[in-house]
């Protein structure tokens, strides 16, 4: 049967026939996740309510992959419950470390690698990244603040754009070095008409994204001083915006996305002292 309620009913596992067809093949996992199976953070309740599970819906999933869980360690000999990467898609990453022995790798680390990214970011002065809703989910080894990590480690400013924001997220988007961020959908907009527009916004956003790079720097060296940050002539709503997240990404929640260009860089202008000594220097790298 579908779904997750009948591993309610697994009472053991056989995997006799799977080892021998496997034979001595290794299997790599990559993980796009680092969440465990279970527990607070795990597959059921950090993703389930994302899918549409109601919270009746995700205590029947905890339970049902806690007894998988237990079936696979008497069994298999594979202590899932915790292991980073285990809660990926629904639980399969415990599946694949259970029946097949495979080594859980976090994804986009890997891919990171794969594709040369230190090279990249040796070069760079500034990194732009997406993601389609960037909220507390992004946390759990996503790809766009992977990539942030690894830029701050190379002193590299990162701006990203996304489709949506989360509210709240400032202070831990700004340990990670991120100067500045985007979003695409307008407040009170409708989620058709924000996907129509999206690739009409997208050039707009990466240039403020870049610009409030730039004035994160001049406000921490002294190159711009608050007045002159009153009005930018030519400068829209949403550059003034993405630059006052550049000073200070806290600023994100205050201040409305509608704000008036004069008032949104005179907010710059009062935060550009918000961010600590080592948060300037990465920005004005």
């Amino acid at each position: 049967p579908r779904g997750a309620e009948p591993l309610l009913r697994l009472a053991r596992i056989d995997a006799r026939a799977l080892r021998r067809r496997r034979g001595r093949a290794k299997v790599l996992a990559i993980s796009d996740v680092t969440n465990p199976l279970l527990g607070p953070l795990g597959s059921a309740r950090i993703y389930g309510p994302q899918k549409g599970a109601t919270p009746a819906m995700v205590g029947v999933l905890e339970a049902a992959l806690t007894g998988f869980a237990r079936v696979l360690l008497r069994d298999l000999g594979r202590d899932t419950r915790a292991l980073p990467g285990a809660g990926a898609a629904g639980g399969l990453g415990a599946g694949l470390a259970g029946f097949l022995r495979a080594r859980l790798v976090p994804g986009a680390s890997w891919v990171l690698e794969e594709l040369g990214a230190a090279a990249r970011l040796a070069g760079a002065r500034l990194a732009l990244t997406g993601e389609g809703r960037l909220d507390s989910q992004s946390f759990f080894g996503k790809a766009p603040l992977e990539l942030a990590r690894w830029a701050k480690r190379r002193g590299v400013p990162v701006g990203v754009v996304c489709g949506e924001l989360e509210r709240g997220l400032g202070e831990r988007l700004r340990r990670l070095g991120i100067v500045g961020c985007a979003g695409l959908r307008r407040r009170g907009e409708s989620l058709a008409s924000a996907l129509s527009a999206t690739r009409g916004r997208l050039p707009g956003a990466a240039r403020d994204l870049a610009r409030a790079a730039l004035m994160a720097g001049a406000f921490f060296l002294g190159i711009v001083r608050p007045s002159d940050a009153a009005e930018p002539p030519g400068v829209s709503t949403a550059a003034a915006v993405a630059a006052t997240s550049a000073t200070s990404l806290s600023s994100l929640e205050p201040i409305p996305a509608d704000a008036a260009p004069r008032e949104a860089w005179a907010a710059c202008a009062t935060l550009s002292g918000a961010s600590d000594s080592r948060g300037s220097r990465t920005a004005a790298r």
